[in-house]
């Protein structure tokens, strides 16, 4: 099975990250919302990172059948600190990049061999 998933590691357990196009979707719809007395990157990051968390969670009950825990926002807003958003953007950026990549092969055809 080809690798698409990132991971996170928070207070010692590691949880999967997903990236879909559900989640560019939503991001994209947190991006245009203006949000007066937030912490603006630092906490749409956080955003995202609930959500990769949550899609991973769908993605292998889904097509894996097994079930993975998540944390909810509220608990990711207490465990970081600023400090700690370029780790969470990496583990995001991973995500983003393994979610978009796809191993794909392709043999051709006996018929087609030699032409080019």
């Amino acid at each position: 099975m080809e690798k698409r998933m990132g991971e996170i590691e928070i207070l010692g357990k590691v949880y999967p990250l997903n990236f879909s196009l559900r989640i560019a979707q939503r991001y994209n719809e947190l991006a245009k919302e203006n949000r007066p007395g937030e912490f603006g990157v630092d906490h749409r990051t956080l955003e995202l990172l609930h959500l990769l968390m949550e899609d991973a969670a769908a993605y292998n009950r889904v097509v894996l059948g097994k079930e993975s825990e998540t944390l909810s926002l509220e608990a990711l807003e207490l465990v970081f600190t600023p400090a700690d958003t370029p780790k969470v953007a990496e583990a995001i950026r991973k995500a983003l990049e393994l979610g978009g990549m796809r191993m794909v092969t392709a043999k051709s055809s006996k018929k087609n061999e030699g032409k080019g």
